[in-house]
């Protein structure tokens, strides 16, 4: 294997010294460097991305054209841009999967225990006894109705949540989350009640703490899925105490905080519940919990819901979206593997007298055959490598300096990034499979050619 390792890698490397070369290096680098400096430095990232991309291919492209022929360079660059637009893909994918769950598991409890009926009355007897489970960190009662919220001729619709402000921080990342006011201001017992608004919605408002904002809701206690009817309409003045910034637009622009009293008040229900929701010590494991609740409380008119459930619908599209961006994008390497077998298939002709030497002396249509194994793999890992590198300095650049996205749209300010090395490691074997793959035509080309028809080329 070291001598067909060796014959391989004389085929490939075709070392030269161009002054012209060294001169496209050198500006490649510069238009490189000029770009990450306007991608770190200007608010507009689109012309500093163009100038990294198109100048890091010129970089690496007069880079291996120093060493290797034309046909192998646009092979491996082939490899190199196909491997890095999937790595990039899958890290931005891995990061709004990511971002989206911190941000939901910010503002959402990891376990809901919901009631069916209307009569959720015990709920202070349940939580002591969800508590009794050692994976249950914490657990509060809330109350949530679905209301219209009204001010300066500004009006919208948003979910008024019910909480106790003793208790939240046991469930919720609220209190880390407020950013103007304080949780304080909610207790009971003020007139009018306090209200905590999401920063959008206190934006578009034109709220600040200390004005008056009118809440309308039907008489009736909102639970997802169920829709209630009403006898008339509940209106009331609160005090805008504060405004919190969970990061998720969602959130920021549809969701209102009350104490637990004065949202039950509002709803004109009594001391009456939506639910308890619950923090677990380990939130992946939520589906062990949620048996051990429904054996602890003895399953209906009890009914427990865990935070991917209450999200099944935005996980799994996020899912989806990833396998298939995987799936699409894989075909640039498959692409690529043409350029391989071009490449190499003109190497077999090109090198054609040479072969039928070395099988003249003694080397088996095997040995030739792995030769260009060697020379396709090496190809193939060069690309690689060349392909995971640059994924590494892409994400390294948006993680350092980000780029702004619209969160009415993302529902999130920033592009979020997580290269994970599990993901470049299926990003690079299928990348490699590809490219084996695409040696085995011309490694079979030559282990067939005549040594006889080949003395005569």
């Amino acid at each position: 294997m070291p001598y067909e390792f060796m014959v391989g890698w004389r085929y490939l490397f075709a070392k030269r010294k161009s002054p012209i070369l060294a001169v496209v290096l050198a500006v490649a680098l510069a238009v490189t460097t000029a770009g990450g400096v306007l991608f770190a430095a200007s608010p507009v990232r689109g012309a500093g991305i163009l100038l990294i991309v198109f100048g890091s291919v010129a970089v690496v492209a007069a880079f291996l054209l120093r060493f290797f022929s034309a046909f192998t360079t646009i092979s491996i660059l082939g490899v190199a841009l196909g491997v890095r637009t999937l790595a990039v893909v899958l890290s931005v994918a891995s990061g709004f999967q990511g971002e989206f769950e911190d941000k939901i598991l910010g503002l959402n409890a990891h376990v809901l225990v919901m009631k069916y009926g209307l009569d959720f009355t015990e709920y202070e007897e349940v939580i002591q006894k969800v508590t009794q489970l050692p994976e249950v960190r914490g657990a509060a009662p809330f109350v949530l109705h679905e209301i219209m919220i009204a001010r300066g001729g500004e009006q919208t619709g948003v979910f008024l949540k019910g909480i106790d402000p003793a208790r939240v921080g046991q469930v919720l990342a609220l209190p880390e989350q407020i950013d103007d006011g304080s949780l304080a201001a909610l207790g009971k017992g003020r007139s009018p009640p306090g209200l905590l608004l999401g920063r959008e919605l206190a934006r578009r408002l034109g709220a600040r703490p200390g004005d008056l904002a009118q809440l309308v809701s039907l008489n009736g206690d909102y639970v997802p899925g169920l829709s209630l009817a009403a006898e008339a309409p509940l209106t009331r003045d609160f005090r805008v105490v504060g405004s919190f910034f969970a990061g998720f637009d969602d959130y920021d622009r549809r969701f209102a905080f009350a104490s637990l009293e004065d949202a039950q008040v509002f709803g004109g229900m009594g001391d009456v519940v939506t639910g308890v929701e619950m923090k677990l010590h380990d939130p992946t494991r939520t589906g062990d919990t949620v048996r051990k609740l429904e054996v602890l409380l003895g399953g209906k008119p009890y009914r427990i819901i865990d935070w991917r459930e209450l999200n099944h619908n935005l996980f799994a599209a996020l899912h989806l979206q990833k396998k298939v961006l995987a799936i699409v994008l894989a075909l640039i390497v498959l692409v690529a593997a043409f350029n391989i077998i071009a490449a190499l298939t003109l190497l077999v002709l090109r090198k054609a007298r040479e072969i039928a030497i070395l099988k003249a002396q003694g080397m088996t249509s095997s040995g030739v055959a792995r030769v260009f194994l060697v020379a396709g793999s090496t190809i193939g890992m060069i690309g690689i490598a060349t392909g995971l590198l640059w994924a590494v300095g892409d994400c390294a650049l948006v993680r350092r300096y980000g780029y702004p996205l619209d969160p009415g749209i993302y529902m999130i300010g920033r592009l979020p990034v997580d290269a994970s090395l599990p993901e470049f490691a299926i990003t690079a074997g299928i990348a490699f499979a590809i490219c084996t793959m695409a040696t085995l035509y011309p490694a079979a080309k030559a282990s067939r050619l005549d040594p006889v028809a080949g003395l005569r080329l």
